[in-house]
């Protein structure tokens, strides 16, 4: 197992209904037709609350084709578990392949992402490829985290850890997506750069979600991947040590048994992109 769908899918409630509303405001200046039928593509549908809960209900009824992807097959097995709409398939896509499936290429009127992009470490190529998939004046609708990954600057951290650094060396060098002062400066530079008009955004730096300590604990664990490449007579002292950076890196104790149902701010800075091909 690489990761636990069903762990995510049951604490990784949080963010529904700030993506259900953001998704609503900026679906209403998107310019979807409705006079033909349109091919849609979700890209990282995880373990698939968006996009059964927010997504599905939102999309027109001249949707014929509705593509659910995830780079990772124990999410799309889940997904596919639950499907009743005959509309849905599912493929399994990293959204930075360099080799993109043909027959997605140029396939797609709407493309929706919600927190996929947070994982990515090379942002540019992942809209780049986006815009492959989509048809001449397809859009996209994106939120993502950026400024923080927890996840992944943890794993920095423990590729300086030698026991450690065989699993995470790919991410020794790890940086953060659109850190610095100006990202919104850094954001229209990636749409200038791809050759994407990027038509609308909005940065949300203070954004926190209220949750619970566990909810926190269990998402993340349940993406851990690291967690099973290591030998098993190790992962008990991998997870130790994950989660004492973790919770640095974080900020939030998760020692405190007693204290995990305890709810509080967790900070999220997101940002909401609507560009065209």
């Amino acid at each position: 197992m690489a990761v636990n769908p069903l762990k995510f899918y049951q604490n990784a409630v949080y963010h529904l209904d700030h993506v259900k509303t953001q998704y609503v405001n900026f679906m209403k200046s998107m310019n979807i037709p409705k006079n033909r039928p349109l091919s849609v593509l979700d890209i990282g549908l995880g373990s698939g609350r968006v996009f059964y809960e927010v997504l599905l209900p939102l999309l027109p009824k001249n949707v014929s084709e509705i593509i659910g992807s995830d780079r990772e097959i124990e999410m799309i097995d889940f997904c596919r578990s639950m499907n009743e709409d005959p509309r849905i398939t599912f493929e399994k896509l990293d959204i930075t392949d360099e080799n993109l499936p043909n027959h997605l290429q140029k396939r797609f009127d709407l493309a929706f992402s919600s927190y996929c992009f947070s994982y990515l470490r090379d942002l540019r190529h992942g809209f780049k490829n986006t815009g492959k998939l989509l048809k001449p004046d397809g859009e996209l609708l994106n939120m993502f985290q950026y400024k923080k990954n927890g996840m992944y600057t943890t794993y920095r951290r423990l590729s300086k850890i030698e026991k450690w650094r065989p699993y995470t060396e790919n991410y020794a060098n790890y940086t953060t997506n659109l850190t610095g002062p100006t990202p919104e400066v850094e954001l229209e530079k990636i749409f200038k750069d791809i050759g994407m008009t990027l038509l609308k955004y909005k940065f949300f730096p203070e954004y926190h979600m209220d949750m619970t300590k566990r909810n926190i604990l269990e998402a993340y664990v349940s993406l851990d991947k690291v967690y099973w490449e290591v030998p098993k007579h190790q992962q008990e002292e991998y997870r130790k040590d994950f989660m004492a950076i973790f919770s640095e890196e974080v900020e939030v104790d998760f020692d405190d048994e007693a204290t995990l149902e305890q709810v509080i701010e967790f900070n999220f800075p997101t940002v909401i992109v609507h560009a065209r091909n």
